[in-house]
């Protein structure tokens, strides 16, 4: 057996001409991981990608532009246009802002052309942005987030099936290894609840696998692009692309080391400042505020010394992702939490004696429409709840964390009054009556059908944030509705039949009425203290307070074996049909390909950048005119029809190709150190 070819410099490992997994696995057991490429980075990335991988992806981006343009779901247009103009302008960029704009819309577009499945998600626009910083031509540019989408992310990472599976999986694992390395920081957020009358203690450690997980979405969706300076952030990418996503696990475990007494302290503040129980609530709104604080934080690292821990430590390279993948996602398949989670909010409210009636409910609407906000803060939604129904702190805030799914501490306001429609003790059909009312802007206000479309999209995140389902149903439902035209309204009354008998909305119906069911069932899989038993938490942040020698602990492990025979999802349909259908066209250009800045790419300097973010820069008129063609009333037959078949895709127009080069090219932003390209 060959000897493995040791290489010690970047120019070595370009040079190798062995295949490209021999090469990858010399360059991973060498010192380079340790070693920055600099002025070599963009052909070293280039190096990193599968050439026929790589060959692909170019071939699929000048065939796009070819036929100069692409149809996407309209929504995806949308998101893509408004956050490319939010990505953050770096302060060293050579490009002028509208330029960035341009193409960091038209290498996302393409992408979502080329991965439906996958489509656009927060976050990419912030690694184009990175890309735009290391490479000149856009080619470049979206083979590289074609390789980290694809080939970096775990392939299922940003597929919405299965309640986001794929996700949630990856930040459990997260969690699982953070609880091994980080015993502080969980015994900080870790809830220990004693039942009354008993001497046993429940330790719950809910609090602390939601923060993980909350912080490490927020690392993970853009690849620490918005925690890292850029002059540290390429080194972190150099590694991500040589290791692959686990390292970007491994060195967020190392952000949490650094940050571990910042996280502690600030808990133990936030806890302290909320005035209640270290409940399970109040450490996870605690957790949540002290997240937001730590997203805050931009200074320097000692990057490299984190990069050696994240790869060379032992006690980090003991945790291995693959490991933990089947009992992480056993864990995340648990559909069934979020039910349980509504339902006991409901049982606290009822062992309580307290409920909303019809009309009390839209006295509380109007309370909260008087904020004249699209968001509602926690103390905002606590004070309002204590002024008209008298609640105490300890309640509003359980209600508020049922309902507050993301962790921001504050919550859509069309959320929070739905969630309180669907808590009411009112029977189902006013149920939907007051979500239909909370969602309309006046009383006497009937909603046209698309408007019903994303109330019931609502009332879906509202039960379950991780469900996308009705998202992908929009066809089934528009062709549900037995109207005469769009410019038809549909009233509350059409409303309540719609989700009760029609089969496109009927999984919602049954959720709403599975959180209405008052039986209460033993779940064991179930990670939360039971709240609605009466008893106390332990303060467990005191200095003063200790544990009984003599009482029995007992720990709920946060990562048992799921149980067997789990219940069905109420929300797991098969997809919907996929066929081709006319588009509304974009006449604007979203992008520019031509070749830019022919010198060669030098390292970002070390200076830290202005990220301050950037206003949209385009014609918001004529672009709010495109929009309004998918959500407002016409009054014609023939406009509806239209609007059914188009409501879902969206062309987006490409400028003319440009010439491939296929002799040597001296402005290669790959800097090859060869005469020709081999990639093209």
């Amino acid at each position: 057996m060959a000897r493995q070819q040791a290489i010690k410099t970047w120019p070595e490992f370009l040079r190798m001409q062995e295949s490209y997994e021999t090469k990858m696995t010399t360059l991973r057991s060498s010192i380079l991981s340790y070693v920055s490429p600099r002025t070599q980075r963009p052909a070293v990335w280039v190096a990193l990608i599968d050439p026929q991988f790589a060959s692909e992806c170019l071939h699929f981006f000048h065939a796009a532009k070819n036929q100069k343009q692409v149809t996407i779901p309209t929504n995806t247009a949308k998101n893509i246009r408004k956050e490319s103009a939010e990505s953050y302008i770096s302060a060293l960029s050579v490009w002028k802002a509208e330029e960035k704009i341009q193409k960091i819309s038209t290498v996302l577009s393409i992408f979502a052309y080329k991965r439906p499945d996958i489509g656009y998600h927060s976050g990419m626009n912030f690694l184009v942005a990175i890309l735009l910083e290391v490479f000149k031509l856009e080619s470049d540019i979206f083979l590289m987030l074609c390789h980290i989408i694809e080939k970096i992310y775990p392939e299922d990472y940003f597929i919405i099936d299965n309640r986001k599976l794929g996700l949630h999986r990856e930040l459990r694992i997260f969690a699982m290894m953070a609880e091994k390395l980080r015993p502080k920081l969980v015994a900080t957020l870790k809830a220990v609840f004693h039942p009354k009358n008993s001497n046993t203690k429940v330790d719950d450690l809910t609090p602390f696998v939601n923060t993980i997980k909350r912080i490490g979405f927020s690392w993970f969706s853009a690849l620490f692009v918005k925690s890292i300076l850029p002059s540290d952030l390429l080194r972190v990418w150099d590694n991500i692309l040589i290791h692959g996503f686990e390292f970007a696990i491994k060195f967020a475990l190392t952000i949490l080391s650094k940050y571990e007494k910042f996280l502690r302290t600030t808990v133990k503040a936030e806890t302290k400042a909320i005035g209640l129980d270290a409940s399970v609530d109040t450490l996870t709104v605690a957790g949540n505020l002290t997240r937001i604080k730590l997203m805050q934080k931009l200074e320097k690292m000692p990057i490299e010394k984190m990069i050696k821990k994240a790869i060379a430590k032992s006690t980090y390279r003991i945790h291995k992702r693959n490991e933990l993948i089947t009992q992480a996602e056993n864990l995340e398949k648990l559909h069934l939490e979020r039910l349980y989670r509504l339902r006991q909010s409901k049982i606290l409210l009822r062992n309580r004696g307290l409920g909303f009636s019809f009309t009390e409910l839209l006295d509380i609407f109007h309370s909260f429409d008087q904020l004249n906000k699209e968001f509602v803060s926690r103390e905002e939604f606590l004070s309002i709840l204590k002024l008209r129904q008298n609640w105490i702190s300890s309640l509003s805030i359980n209600i508020f964390s049922a309902f507050d799914q993301y962790g921001n501490d504050s919550i859509e306001l069309a959320q929070i009054k739905i969630g309180l429609a669907l808590l009411s003790q009112c029977p189902t059909d006013e149920k939907l009556s007051l979500c239909y009312q909370a969602y309309a802007k006046s009383s006497s206000e009937d909603l046209y059908p698309v408007d019903i479309f994303n109330l019931i999209c609502c009332i879906e995140k509202t039960l379950d944030y991780r469900s996308e389902y009705f998202k992908t149903q929009s066809s089934l439902f528009y062709d549900s509705l037995d109207l005469t035209g769009y410019s038809n309204k549909v009233s509350i009354a059409d409303f309540v039949r719609i989700l009760k008998t029609e089969p496109a909305s009927m999984p919602i119906y049954d959720f709403i009425n599975a959180v209405e069911a008052n039986e209460y069932i033993q779940i064991p899989e179930m990670k939360i203290a039971q709240m609605h038993l009466e008893g106390t938490f332990s303060d467990i942040h005191s200095p003063l307070t200790s544990r009984s020698d003599s009482s029995h602990t007992s720990e709920i492990s946060t990562y048992e074996d799921d149980p067997q025979n789990q219940e069905n999802d109420y929300f797991e349909m098969e997809n919907p049909e996929t066929f081709e259908i006319p588009s509304i066209e974009i006449n604007e250009n979203i992008g520019n390909f031509e070749e830019i800045k022919n010198d060669a790419v030098e390292e970002i300097n070390e200076d830290t950048p202005n990220f301050e973010k950037m206003e949209e820069d385009f014609d918001e008129e004529k672009y709010e005119t495109i929009v309004r063609a998918e959500s407002l009333a016409v009054e014609k037959q023939s406009e509806f029809n239209v609007f059914k078949e188009n409501h879902n895709k969206r062309k987006i127009e490409l400028p003319e190709p440009i010439v491939i080069p296929k002799e040597s090219r001296p402005g290669c932003s790959r800097l090859c150190i060869k005469d020709t390209c081999e990639l093209f």
